[in-house]
């Protein structure tokens, strides 16, 4: 069997691997365009702010050592009849499976002047930002998603004056209702990072960022705004494409016999929402690759189904975590439900503990079922476990009063006796008149 997989990223690489470990004869063929194999961009902010080296980032993954091979191209064309794709270097290649894994690009904004604007794309882009950083100069960053923030927090500990431009009411507004929006601001703030919300970039000009007619100064502007699908090898297939990227089933199969796809390039749904939206996530895309990859392999049943996304994701800005998953209080209302919203405050270890660590954290639960709907966390430490526990019981329909008996392990230097997460459910409990 000759599997064809359109992308060395992470939900290419998980396909690739999960059907070599149940068919170790498979021929497995990468096309990719890439100088190395993987990459992970995730890591390029912090390349930025040089905590670690961007060398760091890409990698050899020894394909041939594994039974790969790999062209380094993109498709041209897809032709879903003939079982075969050409690539932009002339070659045809055929296939018995095709895996498109091609990921997203940076999206460019209609904005006058935007090509003199560097993303944060590559270890490549990464080189050509670093060398435009000058201590003491003023950077402009177009976008307050959490790209944009952590580039933001790296150019200010690179002695950069930096300000942030976000076109919606609050940043992180996809993950974040605004009340938590605005600790996130607040922090920054203090930390002397200007945000400027409700704005959006007009020209981007040499030396500046023009916006609600003033003149920023930008001796480097970064473009922020975010990624979309790369759906060329898609619509050069003719597959099925939805508003929001290729369309497949629980199988990860599209619309073409023998054509399965993964990752930032599909769009995916939402058990809470019950309808599709984008997912830019690595462990997303991941779960897609190993799914996609044991169906390939001839597996089948519940475990090789995917059951969507309940866009679990946690941010490292300077030093705070931000985490969420599920439904925003906004986006709750939106979908019909009746939202709960129960908030508490506290720190991860007892109080009496010399540098314990300050959490906020906010649940949404539905007033009917009394169901989770949504979790949001902020602060200096752990709010990436309990954001994570909490997209555990939304996956498993946990309600309130089930949360109420959630035993968490206890110990000084590590945790409290009675958690923030606890103290969230006992409030919602308590106003739910359980």
């Amino acid at each position: 069997m000759k599997v064809v997989i359109a992308g060395l990223g992470a939900g290419g690489f998980a396909a690739a691997l999960t059907i070599k470990k149940w068919d170790r004869k498979a021929d497995i063929v990468f096309i990719d365009p890439k100088p190395y194999d993987l990459m992970h961009p995730c890591g390029l902010p912090y390349a930025l702010e040089g905590i670690i080296s961007g060398d760091d980032l890409a990698h050899d993954q020894g394909l041939d050592k594994m039974g790969m091979s790999r062209v380094y191209a993109r498709i041209a064309s897809l032709n879903t009849g003939l079982k075969s794709l050409t690539t932009d270097t002339g070659e045809t290649i055929p296939y018995d499976k095709l895996v498109l894994a091609t990921g997203a690009r940076p999206v460019v904004p209609p904005v006058p002047g935007i090509d003199k604007a560097l993303t944060l794309e590559s270890p490549e882009a990464l080189k050509e930002i670093l060398a435009a950083v000058v201590p003491g100069k003023n950077a402009v960053v177009i976008g307050g998603g959490a790209i944009g923030l952590e580039a933001a927090w790296a150019l200010k500990k690179k002695g950069m004056e930096v300000t942030v431009l976000e076109m919606a009411e609050a940043v992180m507004g996809r993950s974040l209702d605004p009340d938590f929006s605005e600790l996130i601001k607040e922090y920054l703030s203090a930390e002397g990072i200007t945000l400027l919300t409700s704005v959006r970039a007009e020209s981007v000009e040499e030396g500046a960022v023009v916006c609600s007619g003033h003149r920023l100064p930008a001796d480097l502007a970064i473009n922020a705004v975010g990624f979309a699908p790369d759906l060329s090898a898609a619509r050069s297939g003719g597959l099925t494409i939805g508003k929001h990227g290729i369309i497949t089933d629980k199988t990860l199969r599209t619309s073409a016999p023998d054509v399965y796809a993964v990752g930032d390039c599909i769009e995916t749904f939402s058990p809470l929402l019950g309808g599709t939206f984008p997912v830019r996530l690595a462990t997303t895309a991941y779960r897609q690759g190993v799914i996609a990859g044991a169906r390939i392999a001839g597996k089948s049943g519940r475990s090789w189904e995917y059951t969507g996304s309940f866009m679990s994701f946690v941010s490292g800005v300077g030093e705070w975590e931000v985490a969420a998953a599920g439904l925003t209080s906004a986006l709750a209302k939106e979908a019909g439900y009746d939202p709960l919203v129960s908030k508490a405050k506290g720190t991860v270890e007892p109080e009496w503990m010399a540098g314990a660590s300050e959490l906020n954290i906010k649940l949404v639960f539905d007033r009917e079922s009394r169901k989770l709907l949504g979790c949001q966390a902020v602060g200096e430490r752990g709010a990436a476990e309990r954001v994570n526990l909490a997209a555990l019981a939304m996956r498993t329909g946990q309600k309130a009063e089930d949360l109420l008996d959630l035993e968490m392990a206890y110990c000084p230097s590590v945790s409290k006796t009675w958690d923030v997460f606890n103290t969230a459910v006992e409030n919602a409990v308590r106003r739910l008149n359980l």
